[in-house]
């Protein structure tokens, strides 16, 4: 044996090779370990080629040397670890014996056992997917797979916090765990430290056909799907964790833990797999089909099925086929066996005989490049497609897998059709489009582990990038999900029209990337609910039921999560919606139809036990025909026809169209909303309630409550102490203010113009009477406490201690500087000259100590005005004010400010106000101004 460095489809890697045993392929030579007797395929259909196994696809045995093993498991996963988007993965398939080794399991990569039982082979160190390369987290640990082997947990790495007894496999969704036997404890997280509970985030998750000797810890896996497995002892639930024939399940708890458990698997047939038989060949196993069975099918023996021999199928690879010879050899009769990496089809394979096989190793991709489908297949019974990547790709797929034509109607429960760990995926590793992920037509068909991904993030994401309308709609009868995850598809996620389905968990996230919610409306409603069941549907049940929003563009509603007909054997069990994140405002409004409160940013979560239906859709009450009202001040009423065999209306109101959620229920056909801020825009709809059904939405009003008017201001001449100095004032009137009341303002005299023309740019204020230059007057708009409403400085960088009760001002002048010296003539103009104004001035000082100085304003023949200033920085800010200032013929206000002394006052605000905003709750009555 020589060492040799061998080019391959993937950087360089040093391993011991033997030339002769390598099976080259056009592009270069290839990866592969000595060939030993056993270790060629029978029945290659690729002439010339002793062993098609090639890199991606490495087959080990107990006679390589330990440490040869070690180093290709350690090259593969240096690749592998952050490649989630690559093209190519590989398979790791170990035949019967004890391994000594340590195997880290990156993306598109299947470490499988090829014995007929889990327990044929033993790996004593580890196999473990650890979340380091996402710091702990397990949220994007897609596309990889272990089954069939058995596990002794004797390794450890403290760079990965692998621990002796503890097998580590922190997945998310399309990493299903098959045939395993973890002889010690299985955590199904990483650790993360700066999580409250040590436990990073996962979203999975997939298990069957397994046993854990240990414990079995979920911790933060906010779903997964467990099937016909069995453990010691199970801990951690955080939304749905469902348990299907499982022995050892927790007890059926949900909600208080998240548990749901059926007690029997209904009917399965287990997923084939490759192995080496007896005579030392390769074959596939398929499993006999099972019906209401507990616990791993191997748990007594070895699991009852047949063998298929390896010349039955097609070894395919994706640098040598196309759609035409992957179609010839279907057409023969023969299955296939998929080598890793990505087919680029050019047509659709169709499978048109029954009992048809199509095998992935190392999750391989087939991409449709055309616009058709990837795969077809007729209405016939028994196909098994697994372990596949289903691609979209440029053009439009009008669908990607279609499982029986349209209309099809045969019975296939005898032998049904068997979908296993299929990802049908548009976009992330490029922009792709189609219009549905997969159709299934044919009755009777099982789906084991499904995951329809509208990519939301990776390359080619966007919302008009990797468009999608649907991910999955089911139009056959008695077609059972275990573990149905459907994912930001742009309109319903999942359709069922068949009847008889039963789904056992079911995850979806919404679109992440709706624009805007005019662009997503579903006719009247808000959004396309994630799972429709289609009216006319007489019998649907789903087991643990997941449907979260992150809407990141729009603050969006989706009206309903889950529509369904009120029937009595359309059923749903433990039902959740999350608001994970996103826009403030957004929303899911009802968890199924209209049941089930709204998921908001301050309500996260959202959970139901039982829907269960009763009576018919078809008593379903008319909207109301019109919905009239009127706002007034403190108080918007609403009146809307009655609508016959109505018990009472829900009346829903929102700030932005098309969002309306419900306030209150009321059997009047008639409502006063008193709950409003004046002065803010409202949409409002009405629904009617009858016999448990709710109608859809009214058509929708406007309506803007207004301000209230000018409060009525006393006499005398006043100063406002914003911070509690301690100066002798008055009581303020209603709204927190001062007045000084005057009768006449003399003529302008001096000064520049200031226009109140709403311009946020400042503007010189020239002319002044000491001749300083350096102010500026500017236009702001104030907020509640009459200043910036983000407390932002102003210009001169103060920040101003607020009063505890002041109105917000529409509009004010402010002039800052350094020193002033004299006296200051300022000029307002662009008034209305027949009206009369409240005129309020604050001064300040900002800049060092001056003590209490007193600075002089005076306006026309009225009374002077003292406004203190105090101290430095801010600390003190005074106002003083006249009311009932008329402006000249030219709509001018002119006023003078004269300071104590330079430098004791170095900044002012002026506000003309013609109106005020009270923020009283029972405000005066309005009065002539």
């Amino acid at each position: 044996m020589e060492t040799q460095l061998m080019a391959g489809p993937t950087p360089f890697s040093r391993y011991p090779v033997t030339p002769t045993a390598q099976a080259v392929r056009p592009g270069g030579a290839v990866w592969s370990l000595p060939a030993r007797a056993g270790d060629c395929w029978c029945g290659t259909d690729h002439p010339g080629e002793r062993d098609p196994l090639r890199p991606e696809r490495l087959c080990f045995d107990t006679n390589h040397a330990t440490a040869d093993i070690q180093g290709v498991l350690d090259k593969v996963y240096d690749q592998m670890q952050t490649a989630q988007f690559a093209s190519q993965g590989y398979a790791l398939l170990f035949k019967p014996g004890t391994y000594y080794i340590n195997c880290n399991v990156g993306f598109y990569t299947q470490v499988a056992g090829l014995g007929q039982n889990p327990d044929d082979v033993l790996i004593n160190g580890g196999v473990n997917v650890n979340a380091r390369w996402n710091n702990g987290k397990a949220l994007e640990n897609f596309w990889r797979t272990e089954e069939n082997f058995a596990i002794l947990p004797t390794a450890s790495d403290t760079n990965t916090d692998i621990f002796p007894g503890i097998t580590r496999i922190a997945v998310s969704q399309a990493a299903p765990i098959r045939r395993l036997h973890v002889q010690g404890e299985l955590d199904l997280f990483d650790l993360w430290p700066s999580c409250h509970c040590g436990a990073g985030y996962a979203s999975g998750g997939f298990l069957a056909d397994s046993k854990v000797d240990g414990k079995l810890a979920a911790a933060a896996q906010q779903q997964w799907l467990s099937r016909n497995s069995t453990w010691a002892r199970w801990g951690g639930a955080v939304w749905n964790m469902v348990f299907v024939g499982c022995q050892n399940a927790p007890g059926n708890t949900f909600p208080s833990l998240a548990y749901t458990v059926v007690a029997a698997t209904p009917v399965i047939r287990e997923k084939p797999y490759l192995y080496v038989g007896g005579s030392g060949n390769f074959a596939v196993f398929v499993p006999a089909l099972e019906t209401y069975s507990v616990g791993p099918s191997w748990a007594n023996g070895p699991t009852p099925g047949t063998s298929v021999p390896i010349s039955q199928f097609y070894i395919a690879q994706p640098s040598i086929d196309t759609a035409a010879t992957l179609n010839a050899t279907l057409a023969a009769g023969k299955n296939i066996l998929f080598t890793p990496g990505t087919y680029l089809l050019n047509g659709t394979l169709r499978v048109n005989q029954a009992n048809t096989i199509l095998l992935g190793l190392g999750m391989p991709s087939l991409k449709a490049m055309t616009g058709l489908a990837a795969v077809s297949v007729a209405d016939v019974d028994g196909v098994t497609i697994a372990g596949l990547i289903i691609d979209a790709g440029p053009v439009n797929s009008p669908v990607l897998l279609q499982v029986g034509s349209a209309g099809s109607s045969a019975d296939h429960s005898a032998n049904p059709t068997c979908l296993y760990d299929l990802t049908v995926r548009t976009g992330g590793p490029a922009a792709a489009q189609n219009d549905l992920g997969v159709e299934i037509n044919s009755g009777n068909v099982v789906m084991d582990d499904t995951w329809i991904w509208r990519a939301d993030h990776g390359n080619g994401v966007g919302w008009t990038t990797n468009p999608t309308k649907n991910g999955l709609i089911v139009n056959g009868n008695q077609v059972t999900c275990y573990g149905l995850f459907n994912e930001h598809h742009e309109q319903y996620q999942t359709v069922w029209n068949g009847n008889g389905g039963q789904v056992y968990l079911y995850q979806s996230e919404i679109p992440y990337d709706v624009p805007s919610q005019a662009s997503w409306m579903n006719g009247n409603l808000a959004g396309y609910a994630s799972y429709k069941v289609a009216e006319h549907v007489t019998s649907h049940e789903a087991w643990g039921v997941g449907i979260y929003c992150n809407f990141i563009d729009a603050a969006v509603t989706l009206n309903s999560a889950i529509e369904a007909p009120v029937t009595p054997n359309v059923s749903f069990h433990d039902l959740t919606t999350v608001w994970l994140n996103g826009v403030s405002g957004s929303q899911i409004a009802h968890l199924i139809n209209y049941t089930g409160g709204s998921v908001t940013a301050t309500q996260t979560i959202q959970i139901l036990r039982d829907f269960v239906g009763r009576g018919s859709i078809s008593n379903q009450p008319a909207a109301p025909s019109i919905l009239n009202g009127a706002a007034h001040y403190g108080q918007v009423s609403l009146t809307w026809p009655a609508v016959a065999t109505t018990a009472s209306y829900h009346v829903k109101r929102a700030t932005t169209s098309g969002t309306e959620t419900t306030i209150a229920t009321t059997v009047s056909n008639r409502y006063a909303d008193t709950n409003i801020v004046n002065g803010t825009t409202y949409y409002y709809v009405v629904t009617a309630v009858a016999k448990g059904l709710e109608s859809f939405n009214s058509a929708e009003l406007t309506a803007a409550p207004p301000l209230p008017p000018m409060p009525a201001p006393p006499s005398g001449t006043v100063l406002l102490d914003f911070n509690g100095q301690g100066d002798a004032m008055p009581s303020p009137d209603a709204s927190g203010f001062y007045w000084n009341n005057v009768a006449t303002v003399a003529s302008p005299v001096g000064g520049s113009v200031l226009p109140l023309n709403g311009s946020s740019q400042p503007e010189p204020l020239m002319n002044t009477t000491n001749g300083n230059s350096g102010w500026t007057l500017a236009i702001n708009q104030l907020g509640p406490y009459g200043f910036n409403v983000n407390s932002a400085p102003d210009a001169d960088g103060w920040r101003g201690p607020y009063p505890a009760a002041v109105a917000s001002f529409p509009q004010r002048a402010l002039a800052y500087g350094f020193t002033i010296g004299g006296p200051i003539s300022v000029t307002l103009s662009g008034l209305n000259s027949g009206s009369a104004y409240n005129l309020l001035i604050y001064g300040g000082n900002t800049e060092w100590n001056q003590g209490i100085q007193t600075n002089t304003l005076t306006i026309g023949a009225s009374p002077s005005l003292a406004m203190n200033t105090f101290n430095a920085q801010g600390n003190e800010t005074r106002a003083v004010g006249w009311t009932n200032v008329t402006p000249s013929a030219g709509g001018q206000i002119a006023f003078t400010i004269t300071p104590a002394a330079a430098g004791a006052l170095n900044f002012m605000e002026v506000s003309p106000i013609s109106t005020i905003t009270s923020i009283n709750t029972n405000p005066p009555a309005a009065q002539p101004f």
